[in-house]
């Protein structure tokens, strides 16, 4: 399963797997290979801290219906 993590800041990573652009909020699999052997991960690596888990939200109803009383 992916690890997928939210970004905090903007980078801009560059290698030789080309260039990654990341912004906060973007949400990034860490696991998801830039160059075979390679992850995102490897990456960022030492830049832990501009990510965050990011947590798949399910879609939650929080509009209840209205209780009618009847006496």
């Amino acid at each position: 399963m992916p690890t997928m993590k939210r970004c905090l800041a903007q980078l801009t990573l560059s290698g030789r797997w080309g260039t990654e652009h990341f912004w906060p909020g973007l949400e990034v699999n860490f696991a998801r290979e830039l160059a075979p052997g390679f992850t995102v991960a490897d990456a960022v690596a030492g830049r832990e801290d501009c990510f965050e888990d990011a947590h798949v939200n399910a879609a939650v109803n929080t509009t209840a219906a209205p209780t009618l009383h009847q006496r």
